[in-house]
Protein backbone atom coordinates (compact mmCIF):
# COMPACT_ATOMS: atom_id res chain seq x y z
CA UNK A 1 0.00 0.00 0.00
CA UNK A 2 1.10 3.72 -0.60
CA UNK A 3 2.56 5.22 2.41
CA UNK A 4 -0.38 8.33 1.40
CA UNK A 5 -2.95 5.56 1.37
CA UNK A 6 -1.87 4.19 4.31
CA UNK A 7 -1.76 7.77 6.02
CA UNK A 8 -5.42 7.67 4.19
CA UNK A 9 -6.77 4.65 5.91
CA UNK A 10 -5.29 5.15 9.49
CA UNK A 11 -7.17 8.82 9.58
CA UNK A 12 -10.03 7.02 8.53
CA UNK A 13 -9.62 4.95 10.87
CA UNK A 14 -9.21 7.28 13.75
CA UNK A 15 -13.07 9.07 12.71
CA UNK A 16 -14.16 6.22 13.45
CA UNK A 17 -12.51 6.17 16.91
CA UNK A 18 -13.81 9.46 17.41
CA UNK A 19 -17.51 8.70 16.28
CA UNK A 20 -17.43 5.89 18.80
CA UNK A 21 -15.75 8.52 21.57
CA UNK A 22 -18.76 10.81 20.97
CA UNK A 23 -21.37 7.68 21.42
CA UNK A 24 -19.62 6.65 24.50
CA UNK A 25 -19.46 10.28 26.05
CA UNK A 26 -23.47 10.48 25.09
CA UNK A 27 -24.17 7.95 26.65
CA UNK A 28 -21.73 8.32 30.07
CA UNK A 29 -23.71 12.13 30.32
CA UNK A 30 -27.09 10.07 29.84
CA UNK A 31 -25.81 7.71 32.85
CA UNK A 32 -25.01 10.77 35.22
CA UNK A 33 -28.31 11.18 35.31
CA UNK A 34 -31.10 10.40 38.56
CA UNK A 35 -33.15 7.70 36.85
CA UNK A 36 -32.17 4.57 37.56
CA UNK A 37 -34.39 3.12 34.40
CA UNK A 38 -31.86 5.28 31.94
CA UNK A 39 -29.03 4.18 34.01
CA UNK A 40 -29.70 1.03 33.98
CA UNK A 41 -30.36 1.17 29.78
CA UNK A 42 -26.50 3.28 29.99
CA UNK A 43 -25.35 0.30 31.12
CA UNK A 44 -26.17 -2.29 28.89
CA UNK A 45 -25.58 0.08 26.30
CA UNK A 46 -21.61 0.89 27.57
CA UNK A 47 -21.54 -2.91 27.88
CA UNK A 48 -22.52 -3.83 24.10
CA UNK A 49 -19.49 -1.24 23.40
CA UNK A 50 -17.05 -3.59 25.04
CA UNK A 51 -16.14 -4.99 21.18
CA UNK A 52 -15.21 -1.19 20.32
CA UNK A 53 -13.17 -0.76 23.15
CA UNK A 54 -11.56 -3.80 22.50
CA UNK A 55 -11.01 -2.60 18.85
CA UNK A 56 -9.65 0.31 20.45
CA UNK A 57 -6.60 -1.41 21.52
CA UNK A 58 -6.06 -3.79 18.97
CA UNK A 59 -5.66 -0.16 16.66
CA UNK A 60 -3.03 1.21 18.71
CA UNK A 61 -1.27 -2.76 18.61
CA UNK A 62 -1.61 -2.43 14.76
CA UNK A 63 0.17 0.55 14.61
CA UNK A 64 3.02 -0.24 15.85
CA UNK A 65 3.51 -3.82 14.41
CA UNK A 66 1.90 -3.41 11.28
CA UNK A 67 4.75 -3.65 8.66
CA UNK A 68 3.49 -0.56 6.52
CA UNK A 69 3.05 1.53 9.73
CA UNK A 70 4.40 4.87 9.11
CA UNK A 71 5.06 5.25 12.91
CA UNK A 72 6.90 2.29 12.51
CA UNK A 73 8.77 3.49 9.16
CA UNK A 74 8.94 7.38 9.77
CA UNK A 75 9.40 7.83 13.51
CA UNK A 76 12.44 8.06 15.09
CA UNK A 77 13.34 5.50 17.98
CA UNK A 78 12.30 7.81 21.23
CA UNK A 79 9.35 8.88 19.66
CA UNK A 80 8.36 5.11 18.76
CA UNK A 81 9.39 4.06 21.99
CA UNK A 82 7.05 6.85 23.59
CA UNK A 83 4.26 6.17 21.42
CA UNK A 84 4.35 2.80 22.29
CA UNK A 85 4.51 2.97 25.87
CA UNK A 86 0.92 5.68 25.20
CA UNK A 87 -0.09 3.12 23.67
CA UNK A 88 0.69 0.23 26.16
CA UNK A 89 -0.71 2.93 28.67
CA UNK A 90 -4.08 2.98 26.99
CA UNK A 91 -4.55 -0.06 26.91
CA UNK A 92 -4.07 -0.88 30.58
CA UNK A 93 -6.82 2.09 30.69
CA UNK A 94 -9.25 0.90 28.65
CA UNK A 95 -8.91 -3.07 29.83
CA UNK A 96 -9.36 -1.69 33.69
CA UNK A 97 -12.46 0.24 32.26
CA UNK A 98 -13.93 -2.86 30.45
CA UNK A 99 -13.19 -4.97 34.13
CA UNK A 100 -14.99 -2.26 35.78
CA UNK A 101 -17.88 -2.04 32.97
CA UNK A 102 -18.54 -6.07 33.47
CA UNK A 103 -19.13 -5.96 37.23
CA UNK A 104 -20.75 -2.54 37.58
CA UNK A 105 -24.11 -2.27 38.75
CA UNK A 106 -26.75 0.54 38.73
CA UNK A 107 -26.01 1.97 41.96
CA UNK A 108 -22.25 2.40 41.27
CA UNK A 109 -22.75 3.52 38.20
CA UNK A 110 -21.38 6.80 38.95
CA UNK A 111 -17.75 5.38 39.26
CA UNK A 112 -18.20 3.72 35.70
CA UNK A 113 -19.09 7.01 34.35
CA UNK A 114 -16.00 9.10 35.71
CA UNK A 115 -13.63 5.99 34.80
CA UNK A 116 -15.21 6.11 31.45
CA UNK A 117 -14.44 10.14 30.80
CA UNK A 118 -11.70 9.91 32.25
CA UNK A 119 -10.56 7.17 29.51
CA UNK A 120 -12.54 9.10 26.64
CA UNK A 121 -10.03 12.35 27.42
CA UNK A 122 -7.34 10.25 27.30
CA UNK A 123 -8.56 8.54 24.17
CA UNK A 124 -9.10 11.94 22.20
CA UNK A 125 -5.96 13.72 23.42
CA UNK A 126 -3.84 10.63 21.97
CA UNK A 127 -5.59 10.66 18.79
CA UNK A 128 -4.48 14.59 18.29
CA UNK A 129 -1.68 13.81 19.17
CA UNK A 130 -1.32 10.85 16.46
CA UNK A 131 -2.88 13.19 13.94
CA UNK A 132 0.08 15.69 14.53
CA UNK A 133 2.55 13.15 14.03
CA UNK A 134 0.87 11.69 10.91
CA UNK A 135 0.67 15.27 9.80
CA UNK A 136 4.89 15.50 10.05
CA UNK A 137 5.19 12.18 8.70
CA UNK A 138 3.40 13.11 5.49
CA UNK A 139 5.21 16.78 5.45
CA UNK A 140 8.84 14.73 5.43
CA UNK A 141 7.60 11.97 2.76
CA UNK A 142 6.31 15.44 0.34
CA UNK A 143 9.34 16.66 1.04
CA UNK A 144 11.40 13.66 -0.14
CA UNK A 145 9.14 13.60 -3.21
CA UNK A 146 9.75 17.00 -4.01
CA UNK A 147 13.18 16.48 -3.92
CA UNK A 148 13.26 13.26 -5.68
CA UNK A 149 10.88 14.96 -8.76
CA UNK A 150 14.03 18.10 -8.72
CA UNK A 151 16.63 15.57 -8.92
CA UNK A 152 14.91 13.61 -11.38
CA UNK A 153 14.63 16.70 -13.63
CA UNK A 154 18.34 17.88 -12.96
CA UNK A 155 19.46 14.57 -14.42
CA UNK A 156 17.95 14.91 -17.50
Amino acid sequence: MQIHQKLESIRQEHEEIRKFLNAAELALARASGDDWAIRGEVLTELREMDGKLAGISEHCRHEEEDVESPFANFLDEPSLAEMKSEHDRLRLLTSNFRRELKLATVPRIAEVVTRGQDLLTELQRHLKEEESLLAKIEEGITTQEKTLVRFAHSVE
